[in-house]
């Protein structure tokens, strides 16, 4: 945790103005939220999708950006989250955010910890693993959203543990704030369907999109629609680091690039994770399988899975190690280290710009195969301990 800390302390520690020691934008991603929040807040919302204006703004808020562009891609209701911090220099912004991020974060981690018994006497282990998941030091480093979701997941497993499918929706409807992860309620409705789960969908994104229509207009949603239909295109314009993704499609093309062949491996990847994790969740022995199967399919599923989206993971690993402390007899002896692994894996994700092997999505892989060995011993294990 402190290695992972002090560098990028390190890179922080110097340079000039908003810029680092590399000369690189300090929470290079806020940016762009910071400027739509500002957009927003001057009374300008019919600007927020006209890219143009909005790289004008971006020159304006931070001076010196130069020739970095920041294309308005997130949907309108997420610029209504920075609208507070519109008032302050950008540096300023940055630091507020990050402390309400890492907020965010923390108090989620400790209110799903306090629910989890088999950790809580693991509370030191907990709180470092936690603080130094290299994916949470992503989020801060680039200023990204993430944390976000972060509290929407851990209510989603509360849901999963309970039997209530309908917060189960809510909550991962919810995650409509970044479009991709919406691949996380669709790994729900196949892994368990349910009528109150797609009306839980239903309401948690629906609430946003109402938000958005009453406060902006409804006319902002076409806007919307209009940029989403300009990425897709020429999505391959929209991501220049593939080496820092982390989902299968990131995976296929890193190692293949763009093309059709590449599409249809990855297809074929992703009916390879669904059967792996119908497999894991099929018994419906523990929640926690089913619900850490959930996570795992819609992030190996998600088109657009960036290193700082990973910290997500904290809450499905967490729930996973508090069952495997409960259960150490039955789980297959790889889903520890499979587990253990993905904590530290977004740490060396950049070697993948040299390797073009993305390690990642295939320990998301091996560990729902490792979580569909699980059950069948566990039914046994619990008749024997009934009888």
């Amino acid at each position: 945790m402190t290695a992972v800390w002090a560098a990028f302390a390190w890179t922080q520690a110097t340079g000039t103005g908003t810029f680092d020691r590399f000369h690189k934008l300090r929470g290079m991603d806020f940016v762009q939220f910071y400027a739509a929040g500002a957009i927003v807040a001057d009374g300008r919302a019919r600007e927020l999708y006209d890219w143009d204006r909005f790289q004008a703004a971006l020159s304006t808020l931070v001076p010196g950006l130069g020739d970095v562009r920041y294309l308005p891609i997130y949907p309108p209701q997420t610029a209504l989250v920075f609208v507070p911090f519109a008032p302050l220099p950008y540096l300023g912004a940055l630091a507020f955010w990050c402390v309400v991020s890492a907020t965010l974060y923390l108090a989620a981690l400790a209110v799903l910890w306090r629910s989890l018994p088999a950790l809580r006497m693991y509370r030191t282990e907990a709180l470092a693993l936690a603080l130094g998941f290299p994916a949470f030091v992503q989020v801060i480093a680039h200023g990204q959203i993430g944390t976000l979701g972060v509290p929407l997941l851990v209510l989603a497993w509360f849901g999963v543990r309970d039997g209530r499918p309908l917060l189960v929706g809510v909550a991962l409807g919810s995650l409509f704030f970044k479009p991709q992860l919406g691949t996380l309620a669709l790994a729900a409705l196949l892994l368990m369907p349910s009528l109150p789960l797609l009306a839980g969908l239903v309401i948690g994104a629906g609430l946003q999109v109402l938000v958005a229509g009453v406060v902006y207009g409804w006319s902002i949603w076409l806007q919307y629609y209009e940029v989403i239909v300009t990425v897709a295109s020429d999505v391959g314009s929209f991501e220049p680091k593939l080496w820092a993704m982390h989902s299968l499609r990131g995976a296929a093309l890193l190692l293949a690039g763009h093309s059709p062949v590449t599409t249809g491996v990855w297809i074929a990847l992703l009916g390879v994770a669904a059967v792996l994790a119908r497999r894991a969740s099929a018994s419906g022995v523990a929640p926690e399988i089913t619900f850490v199967a959930i996570c795992l399919l819609g992030m190996l599923a998600n088109p657009h899975l960036y290193v700082y989206d990973l910290v997500l993971l904290a809450v499905p690993l967490a729930v996973l190690a508090s069952w495997l402390a409960s259960h150490p007899e039955v789980a297959p002896g790889s889903t520890a280290p499979l587990a253990y692994a993905l904590v530290w894996l977004p740490l060396i994700g950049p070697l993948a710009a040299i390797t073009h092997v993305q390690l990642t999505a295939p320990a998301m892989m091996g560990l729902l195969w490792a979580l569909g060995h699980s059950p069948r011993p566990l039914v046994r294990t619990l008749a024997g301990a009934s009888s």
